[in-house]
């Protein structure tokens, strides 16, 4: 596994990128198994200087708010892409009983995915749904936070990350995408643009 992840990272370094998004380990690895792929990562990022950001994600080390601190524990330098839509998901909730584990998280929060979920899945049909407009500003609150924690950064990035099926919900039979993916892409780029203060 760690030979594969290290393949697959260096074959991002003709790219020149500013930093990596990973997703890495597994939610079954034991915990000295993702400290061992963590560990050859941060080596990788280290040799190559460039920053590599663990994706919170469900299937992932960093699967659930809590067990992430286990790893943030023990690897405090650990940066991390904010995409909670995923924890909404795994603890069946909007959060609203983990703030203090939002507190300590946040600051590892350096890049952030741009995704409205629910309890039970990580994207809604439509953000902009007037159905899904508390969950919304639930997120843009998140959002501002991560933000507000960064605010001495230069630079701070965002990316807009609706997906296609199956994260865009279908109509049965026809399988039609509910909403138009690029639409909401944009749509919420333009929307971050006039809500968040930086």
């Amino acid at each position: 596994y760690i030979i594969n992840v290290l393949t697959q990272l260096e074959r991002m370094l003709p790219y020149h990128p500013n930093f990596i998004n990973s997703h890495t380990g597994k939610d079954h690895f034991s915990f000295k198994d993702n400290c061992l792929v963590i560990e050859a990562i941060e080596s990788f990022s280290k040799q190559n200087n460039i920053p590599v950001y663990h994706e919170i994600h469900r299937g992932r080390f960093t699967f659930h708010s809590g067990t992430t601190l286990t790893y943030l524990d023990k690897y405090p330098q650990l940066q991390l892409v904010g995409d909670l839509s995923h924890w909404c998901v795994v603890s069946e909730s909007m959060l609203q009983d983990q703030e203090h584990i939002l507190e300590k998280i946040i600051p590892h929060i350096k890049h952030i995915h741009a995704r409205v979920g629910f309890e039970q899945a990580p994207q809604v049909n439509n953000p902009f749904a007037p159905e899904w407009n508390t969950y919304l500003e639930q997120y843009l609150h998140w959002w501002q936070r991560i933000i507000k924690e960064h605010i001495s950064l230069d630079t701070f990035s965002i990316t807009p990350e609706f997906g296609p099926y199956p994260y865009m919900p279908q109509s049965p039979f026809s399988k039609k995408p509910l909403a138009n993916q690029q639409e909401l892409n944009v749509t919420m780029k333009t929307y971050l643009e006039s809500r968040l203060k930086f």
